[in-house]
């Protein structure tokens, strides 16, 4: 089973923030985490973030044992490269957007899983502008 916890980017300092997300009816969120000092001692944190923002942990990994969030840019890693018309070299990889639907996640094929070759390089909130090719 895997663990349920989420992301999002937190509303004062624009960073990401992991934990339980709980969310509001005035549309306001907060993410509850475990914050870990520099003592080594931990303390609960609530903070306020971005609903908008909100992303689901998916209980993967990549190739990098990075997590893998409903959002992130992923790359499905061929290792292979052909020529294109132009006769220029271009890279045969695949990238997805991650994504809820249909009561599971979008994008991490079980082929790319089985060969361990996925690679998150991204996120659509930090990189609004990527093209999926």
């Amino acid at each position: 089973m895997r663990e349920i916890r989420f992301r999002a980017k937190t509303i004062v300092r624009k960073q990401w923030a992991h934990g339980s997300l709980i969310s509001y009816p005035d549309g306001s969120a907060d993410i509850h985490g475990v914050d870990i000092l520099r003592t080594g001692s931990q303390r609960i944190e609530f903070m306020q973030v971005d609903r908008d923002t909100a992303c689901q942990f998916t209980g993967y990994y990549d190739k990098n044992c990075k997590e893998i969030y409903e959002g992130d840019i992923i790359k499905c890693c061929k290792g292979q490269k052909r020529k294109s018309p132009s006769d220029e070299w271009e890279d045969d990889n695949e990238y997805y957007i991650v994504e809820y639907k249909g009561g599971g996640f979008s994008g991490v094929s079980a082929w790319c899983r089985s060969l361990n070759a996925v690679e998150v390089i991204g996120n659509k909130y930090d990189n609004p502008n990527f093209e999926i090719r």
